[in-house]
């Protein structure tokens, strides 16, 4: 099955979901927005976070 989003829907979910983690603390809903190969990093950060766990981490 393909599923088919608009980058504005993909934006509103990513944001719910992003409201929800902020009053449960739960990641796990965001963390399977994220692939395996996925690197995640910030200017703080020398080396990027990768894969599932990484967003995890992150």
């Amino acid at each position: 099955m393909t599923y088919t989003t608009t980058i504005g829907e993909a934006t509103s979910y990513f944001m719910q979901t992003l409201q929800q983690i902020e009053k449960t603390g739960e990641v796990e809903q965001l963390v399977e927005l994220f692939s395996n190969d996925a690197e995640l990093t910030n200017l703080a950060m020398l080396e990027p976070l990768k894969g599932k766990e990484g967003a995890r981490q992150f």
